[in-house]
């Protein structure tokens, strides 16, 4: 329990069960890594999805032609 928390550790957050199963390269299954890391409150960070937005900002003038 206390190496897959070091993992974990750093990883800094990253690694979920399947990162931390190869990371300590061990007879260990992702099934008891994974049961671990719940126990323990072990989450690896997920970024939010973002909607598309495809405006960039301020607009510029039209350019004076000649």
């Amino acid at each position: 329990m206390r190496e897959v928390a070091d993992a974990f550790a750093a990883s800094k957050g990253c690694y979920g069960y399947r990162g931390i199963k190869a990371e300590l390269r061990t007879g260990v299954s992702e099934k008891v890594t994974g049961r671990i890391m719940a126990e323990d409150g072990l989450m690896a960070h997920v970024p939010g999805r973002r909607r598309y937005d495809s405006h960039g900002g301020e607009t510029t003038p039209a350019p004076v032609g000649t």
